[in-house]
């Protein structure tokens, strides 16, 4: 309340009369009743200054009091006249502070919600409290309690002064939760055509109580033999649809809380699907809630389906670079398919794969391109639709910028870019640069962000590229155990590293370049240390690839004598352009030099001296077009590898047969072909189907020497670990301990496989996106198998398991956790855990 006195103050003889209306003088402006306020900072924002001229009566008194009083931190401003002579005047402004927020407290909730609140609410020491302020907070905490089951709860604030701080108050929030309210059972009425368990499975908030007839319902179904016959599990497989339909109605863990807005979203959510099925009509006639005395709330739905519709004719209207023939085998709906809005609206605009209307027209330029699709009859069940389009004009790229690489050099990233000035606007090729920037690892994919900016005239478009840099730097510490491969790891990576600016004495960043330094140790006293730069972009002109990678280690032992190794490679790799650019091959020369001593090279207890070298050539054939390095939702990875050395075997297959062992071993001989191939699939939301197919086949030269006993196969765990002097490709397999499956030939003595195959399967999902984390937890089944000899082959002689897994991408490295039971391992714990720090299955 605002009071405005004009006159004496109490110890003055004058009166109001004696005040004559006109202009007056400000001789000063006196503040009282202040507390945290300034003086100087009040007079501040006010109009009205001493030595100003006011008209009394007159506006400038009651804009003085508005501009006070909008500051909202005054409760009562008072202004009179202190002192009156002649036609000058002294002004006192008496002001009440609105009281201040000193602490506040809950009653009537956990630890844990009191938490939540506080992050919410965001009361600080020293706020003003307001009418509104209060307002807003007791409106935050009923929508928090609301959000949580809490329909009926109720919430007071009480408001004390605070014993040590003047006109600060402290606020004791009181609340009475209530039941917490969740959802019982969910009963439709009114629906003919579509079962109750498929309207179930499409709601997203809305669960029922829990409930597990999984395993009973299997039984009976098994029992009556429903799944042999005519559409029976086994007759034909299930669609997702269906599966997700049978999961709802069958295993239910945890009740869904009662939530207003959420079921609101389902509702809609609801008749989104039976407009996708082609009713057009249908409706949500009634929704009843009932309240129990439990706290379950039943929910009845009583719906309106109306009937299918169909379409029947497709009209195209104004299209000139396309005929209508040519649209609609893009559109891919025909007369007589249901009436499907959303699909419609997707094949037109947003079809994920790319193959709608409007990329065959913006891939070419035309970004202004719009199409509308319009209901033009409605006969009975049937819908006529007129597909009007504007085409516009062709757009050409103008100028591109590039903003946020604070460290990458901007040229690094030009070259990944597929839309340069010149060329046509195409949305296919902007996509195609983000997920090139987003592969090259430096920049959080989360966060590549182009925006288009089209010119006035609308044939030309300017685009900006915005990235967030990624750590730069790598540190991994990285520990495994699991039989006798207990190791240790640490390894320094940079993966935006940059030798020209190290050669110019700069900050050696942002190149792209990678260089990775590594020390491993392992539990029988082996070490090894390793460098590797790989250079991305050679010359600067094509996507070349260049290696350079070192590696030296050393063994001891008082049982098995000791090595020492060391070893050089080089490499070059480069993108094609067939079948398409996803696609790279890579060949690269390595050689290496093993001495041992005393040492049980063919691990039968026979300890030999000598020197073992292997100089061999690697190729690579590679096709990546996956959308993220991480966590890819979609595309694939296929590989084709062989490795081989110069056929010693062959040119000195007699001499050799009358060497002595470790005479015989000097020179490794081998061709070693691998082969893996893995898609991705987003299902539904972030929910991702992961399948890989790997095999490899271990050659030797000449008929009488055979396969060798250099680089064969073994399998089982995560870790992949091999420091056999003779070479060893360890395939890892959770669910089974290190090293579990090494076959042994009998004759020669050889230990590990010549061939192995091995399927996976996965359900990720997501835990935790951010720039430095990255969690998902999957459920995995695998199977796999090594064996001795080329006739052992079976197709399905295979170990098998299944198990849970969780991926932690953290700053200090990848850390792994692998639940497997070996269906195969003999009789006792068939549970195996994997644990890993810095690398593992996956």
């Amino acid at each position: 309340m605002a009071l405005i006195l004009l006159g004496p103050p109490i110890a003055s003889a004058a009166t109001t009369d004696t005040l004559a209306p006109g202009p007056y003088i400000i001789e000063k402006i006196e503040i009282k009743g202040h507390q945290t306020l300034e003086p100087p900072t009040l007079l501040s924002m006010i109009t009205c200054q001493a030595g100003d001229i006011v008209q009394i009566p007159g506006p400038a008194i009651s804009h003085m009091i508005r501009k006070l009083w909008q500051q909202k931190c005054i409760a009562d401003v008072t202004v009179y006249a202190s002192q009156i002579s002649e036609r000058s005047i002294a002004l006192t402004i008496e002001i009440q502070e609105c009281p201040r927020l000193a602490d506040y407290s809950f009653v009537g909730l956990s630890n844990e919600e009191v938490e939540t609140l506080q992050e919410k609410l965001q009361l600080v020491r020293g706020a003003i409290l307001t009418e509104r302020l209060l307002k807003h907070t007791q409106d935050k905490i009923q929508t928090y309690l609301t959000g949580q089951g809490y329909l009926e709860a109720t919430l007071q604030i009480q408001s004390t002064p605070d014993p040590e701080l003047a006109n600060h108050k402290q606020l004791t929030i009181h609340v009475d939760k209530g039941k917490r309210f969740t959802v019982g059972m969910l009963t439709f009425e009114g629906n003919v055509d579509i079962d109750a368990d498929r309207l179930k499975a499409q709601l997203l908030y809305i669960k029922e109580k829990p409930r597990f007839t999984l395993i009973q319902d299997a039984l009976r179904q098994l029992i009556l033999l429903k799944p042999f016959r005519k559409g029976g599990l086994l007759w034909q497989l299930p669609s997702l649809e269906t599966t997700r339909s049978y999961l709802r109605k069958h295993v239910i863990f945890l009740p869904s809380k009662f939530v207003a807005s959420k079921y609101a979203a389902d509702k809609e959510r609801l008749i989104q699907y039976y407009q996708q099925q082609g009713y057009r009509d249908a409706v949500i006639l009634e929704d009843r809630l009932d309240k129990q005395a439990s706290g379950e709330i039943n929910i009845t739905l009583k719906l309106s389906e109306g009937q299918p519709y169909y379409i029947r004719h497709i009209y195209w209207q104004g299209n000139a670079l396309y005929t209508s023939q040519k649209l609609g085998e893009i559109l891919g709906i025909a007369p007589g398919d249901v009436y499907n809005t959303a699909r419609l609206q997707q094949k037109l605009f947003m079809d994920p794969a790319g193959h709608d209307v409007a990329s065959l027209y913006v891939d070419d330029g035309y970004l202004f391109f719009n199409a509308e699709s319009v209901e033009v009859a409605v006969v009975d069940n049937s819908v006529d639709i007129a597909i009007r389009i504007q085409e516009g004009i062709q757009a050409y790229i103008n100028k591109v910028t590039i903003t946020g690489n604070a460290w990458t050099h901007e040229d690094v990233i030009r070259r990944e870019l597929r839309t340069l000035p010149g060329d046509k606007f195409s949305r296919q090729q902007l996509f195609r640069s983000q997920r090139q920037l987003a592969m090259l690892n430096i920049f959080d994919p989360a966060q590549l962000k182009v925006t288009p900016t089209p010119s006035p005239s609308g044939d030309t478009v300017d685009l900006r590229y915005e990235v967030k840099e990624s750590p730069k730097f790598d540190f991994k510490g990285g520990i495994g155990f699991g039989g006798e491969s207990a190791h240790v790891s640490l390894s320094l990576g940079v993966n935006n590293f940059s030798l020209g600016n190290l050669l110019k004495g700069q900050v050696p960043l942002g190149a792209a370049q990678t260089v990775s330094l590594q020390a491993e140790m392992h539990r029988n006293s082996y070490m090894n240390f390793s460098f590797q730069f790989v250079e991305p972009w050679l010359g600067g002109r094509k996507p070349t690839t260049a290696l350079l990678a070192l590696h030296k280690a050393y063994q001891h032992t008082t049982s098995n004598g000791s090595t020492h190794t060391m070893g050089a490679r080089i490499g070059l790799g480069t993108r094609l352009t067939w079948p398409d650019d996803y696609t790279s091959v890579r060949g690269d020369i390595g050689l290496e030099r093993q001495r041992y001593q005393a040492y049980d090279l063919l691990d039968n207890q026979e300890k030999l001296t000598g020197v073992i070298y292997e100089l061999s050539l690697q190729t690579s054939l590679e096709r990546n077009s996956t959308d993220h390095p991480i966590y890819p939702t979609r595309g694939s990875e296929i590989g084709l590898q062989l490795k081989l050395t110069p056929p010693y075997s062959w040119v000195f297959s007699q001499a050799r047969s009358t060497l002595s062992k470790s005479a015989r071993y000097t020179w490794k001989d081998y061709h070693q072909w691998m082969a893996n191939a893995a898609y991705f699939q987003r299902l539904f939301r972030d929910l991702v189907a992961y399948m890989r197919l790997g095999g490899g086949i271990l050659g030797g030269y000449g008929d009488g020497y055979g396969v060798g006993p250099f680089e064969r196969f073994g399998m089982g765990g995560v870790h992949a670990v091999d420091y056999s002097l003779l070479g060893r490709v360890m395939v890892p397999l959770r669910g089974y301990p290190e090293e579990y499956i090494l076959p042994r030939d009998p004759g020669t003595g050889y230990v590990g496989g010549t061939l192995f195959n091995k399927v996976t399967l996965e359900l990720r999902y997501p835990l935790v996106k951010s720039l430095a984390t990255y969690i998902y937890g999957f459920g995995f089944a695998e199977a796999g198998n090594t064996w001795l000899n080329y006739h052992d082959w079976r197709l399905l002689d295979l170990k098998r398991t299944v198990g849970l897994g969780l991926r932690l991408q953290i700053p200090v490295g990848t850390i792994g956790l692998d639940w497997g039971y070996g269906f195969d391992k003999p009789q006792g714990d068939k549970l195996e855990f994997h644990w890993s720090l810095g690398g593992g299955a996956g």
